[in-house]
């Protein structure tokens, strides 16, 4: 009887999951999509953990977020692409308009988090991101080996924390205008 009730909310969240994952993926071009559950991954207890923190993060609910994604004119279903999660330092997640010509050659699609600017606490913005990766990868096909993360000034270091918070995930890290995570504690080797 134990067991039941124990893998009873497991149960309810792979179910969620699943249904959530069947959202369409979204159109060519720029869109704003949202995510209704944060993946395992993105855990209170997962990114506290992971960031040896001893503050508790706040509540996250992704569903009340929104991502501006751009999907080159390049992307076919079958035809992987890479992704760029993008963390801004303001609460727009632009970029240049002349990237999109750089990312469309590459096979690069886009994706940033509104609202999660230098303002905003380092918690949501490395669950965003960590959100962004699962759920743009459960509605389109992007090949694993060229996700990345990268970010100007503030939104450059979480970038950087990213990088040294998930090694297993391989993600490629960016960072500009940001000394970086990597750079702290006097080690500037």
């Amino acid at each position: 009887m134990t067991a039941r009730r124990s893998i009873a909310p497991f149960a309810t969240f792979v179910c969620l999951w699943t249904s959530a994952l069947a959202a369409p993926p979204p159109p060519i071009g720029e869109s704003t999509i949202s995510f209704q559950l944060t993946p395992p991954q993105a855990d209170a207890d997962e990114v506290k953990a992971r960031l040896h923190s001893i503050e508790n993060p706040p509540p996250f609910d992704p569903s009340k977020e929104s991502v501006t994604v751009h999907i080159p004119p390049s992307y076919t279903p079958s035809t992987p692409h890479g992704l760029l999660i993008w963390i801004s330092p303001t609460d727009s997640p632009r970029i240049p308009n002349d990237w999109l010509e750089v990312l469309s050659k590459e096979r690069l699609v886009f994706a940033g988090a509104s609202r999660c600017g230098n303002p905003r606490n380092i918690f949501d913005r490395i669950r965003m991101a960590v959100t962004i990766n699962a759920g743009i990868r459960d509605r389109i096909n992007i090949d694993g080996r060229r996700v990345y993360v990268s970010g100007f000034s503030g939104g450059g270091r979480v970038a950087s924390m990213l990088g040294v918070e998930r090694p297993a995930r391989r993600l490629r890290v960016g960072v500009l205008g940001e000394r970086g995570h990597l750079c702290e504690g006097g080690n500037r080797q």
